[in-house]
């Protein structure tokens, strides 16, 4: 007998896209149908003013409308409080991500926690102006995880709900949601796979802007504190330690340096402060992976 294919539902956050919802969601239909592979296609529309909630309605199977803006992250934890099955896909709905490239993700996703299409391919549209500061996010992400990554923020991707439901409650409801979890699944060493895909122009305006730069740096400290504290720590705790050293050789044998003490003081404080953290986030990581089937 051959094994039934699994199902997926597919979440499609929904902000003010009236240019392209119709077409992003025939396009999901057609991709997933044709790789016959059933699905569930669900719009949250979070508060879109220019009716296109009620384009994206005939088209989709749950239509599912925030009574306020939330925030993309709110409106993915919507979608996957209301998902039928254990796989589950997203995609943005202004036109950027090639729709034809689901059924790889969804093909990978057999065989890992989350799967995500990353905008390392031939033909990317990234706008110029951006690419310093994601540029340095992602060196950033990559120092705390200890984890190449080539894309920790893609909207295209696939993963388990059963992974991804624990880490739900320290998620933010904005975009930086798909970097938390991103990261946290480098950090706990759950299955990730990363295939190269295309970026396309977007249709209509973006929802990023540039204070979000700083949103981003600072949710990144969070999660280095979060998941990997030594990696925060350890650092300036060094140099404080060091530079105690350096101030206290010339009075070796004499009264002691009290900068020397002040900065051995400071940098044991820091120290000890990141062990502490570690230990603290060793329990939680167990915790996590429990709540996730993996422990």
């Amino acid at each position: 007998m051959v094994p039934e294919t699994p199902g997926v539902s597919v979440l499609v956050p929904l902000y003010n896209e009236v240019g392209c919802i119709e077409q992003t969601l025939r396009d999901i239909h057609h991709h997933l149908g044709q790789a016959g592979i059933p699905h569930q296609i669900i719009v949250i529309d979070d508060a879109s003013t220019d009716g296109s909630g009620d384009l994206a309605k005939p088209l989709c199977d749950l239509l599912l409308r925030h009574g306020r803006n939330r925030g993309y992250g709110g409106a993915l934890k919507t979608g996957i409080a209301a998902a039928s099955h254990e796989l589950i896909l997203t995609t943005d709905a202004d036109g950027t991500y090639p729709i034809d490239q689901m059924p790889a993700v969804y093909q990978a996703l057999q065989h890992a926690d989350m799967v995500v299409g990353a905008r390392i391919g031939a033909e990317l549209n990234h706008p110029l102006v951006r690419r310093p500061a994601k540029w340095v996010l992602r060196m950033m992400a990559m120092y705390v995880t200890g984890d190449y990554i080539p894309d920790f923020n893609s909207g295209l991707r696939g993963f388990r709900r059963s992974r991804v439901t624990p880490y739900l409650p320290i998620t933010p409801d904005g975009f930086s949601i798909s970097t938390t979890i991103t990261m946290a699944f480098h950090v706990h060493r759950l299955r990730m796979v990363y295939l190269p895909i295309n970026y396309y122009k977007r249709i209509g305006d973006s929802k990023i802007v540039p204070y979000d730069f700083v949103v981003f740096f600072k949710l990144i400290l969070r999660l280095a504190l979060l998941f990997k504290p030594l990696r925060l720590f350890l650092p300036p705790a060094a140099v404080l330690l060091g530079l105690a050293a350096w101030l206290s050789l010339p009075a070796l044998g004499g009264a002691p340096c009290l900068p020397g003490v002040a900065a051995a003081l400071a940098g044991l404080g820091l120290l000890a402060t990141g062990v502490a953290a570690a230990w603290v986030n060793r329990a939680r990581a167990r915790r996590f992976l429990r709540q996730s089937g993996e422990g």
